[in-house]
Protein backbone atom coordinates (compact mmCIF):
# COMPACT_ATOMS: atom_id res chain seq x y z
CA UNK A 1 0.00 0.00 0.00
CA UNK A 2 2.77 2.39 0.70
CA UNK A 3 4.03 1.76 -2.89
CA UNK A 4 0.78 3.99 -4.46
CA UNK A 5 1.34 7.32 -2.50
CA UNK A 6 5.34 7.40 -3.61
CA UNK A 7 4.25 7.18 -7.12
CA UNK A 8 1.62 10.15 -6.84
CA UNK A 9 4.25 11.83 -5.41
CA UNK A 10 7.05 10.98 -8.07
CA UNK A 11 4.48 11.57 -10.86
CA UNK A 12 3.71 15.20 -9.67
CA UNK A 13 6.93 15.92 -9.26
CA UNK A 14 8.07 14.92 -12.70
CA UNK A 15 4.67 16.61 -13.92
CA UNK A 16 6.07 19.74 -12.46
CA UNK A 17 9.48 19.58 -13.59
CA UNK A 18 8.04 18.87 -16.99
CA UNK A 19 5.71 21.99 -16.10
CA UNK A 20 8.80 24.21 -15.44
CA UNK A 21 11.10 23.29 -18.05
CA UNK A 22 7.92 24.01 -20.64
CA UNK A 23 7.31 27.48 -18.87
CA UNK A 24 10.78 28.38 -19.27
CA UNK A 25 11.23 27.16 -22.98
CA UNK A 26 8.25 29.23 -24.20
CA UNK A 27 9.53 32.80 -22.62
CA UNK A 28 12.90 32.04 -24.05
CA UNK A 29 11.80 31.53 -27.27
CA UNK A 30 8.43 33.98 -27.10
CA UNK A 31 10.06 36.94 -25.52
CA UNK A 32 12.78 38.11 -28.22
CA UNK A 33 10.37 37.21 -30.93
CA UNK A 34 8.29 39.56 -29.44
CA UNK A 35 10.54 42.09 -28.55
CA UNK A 36 11.39 41.73 -32.91
CA UNK A 37 7.55 42.03 -33.44
CA UNK A 38 7.11 45.51 -31.23
CA UNK A 39 10.28 47.18 -32.40
CA UNK A 40 9.22 46.48 -36.20
CA UNK A 41 6.27 48.26 -35.06
CA UNK A 42 7.65 51.30 -33.52
CA UNK A 43 9.76 51.35 -36.51
CA UNK A 44 6.81 51.27 -38.67
CA UNK A 45 4.84 54.22 -37.34
CA UNK A 46 8.33 56.02 -36.53
CA UNK A 47 8.62 56.01 -40.89
CA UNK A 48 5.26 56.50 -41.24
CA UNK A 49 5.41 59.98 -39.74
CA UNK A 50 8.31 61.02 -41.08
CA UNK A 51 7.10 60.90 -44.34
CA UNK A 52 3.81 62.59 -43.48
CA UNK A 53 5.62 64.85 -41.56
CA UNK A 54 7.91 65.38 -45.03
CA UNK A 55 5.09 65.55 -46.99
CA UNK A 56 3.51 68.62 -45.44
CA UNK A 57 6.36 70.72 -45.67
Amino acid sequence: MSALPERKEQDLFYVWIVASVSGFNSEIVTYPLDLVKTRLQVQGETAKSGKEALGEI
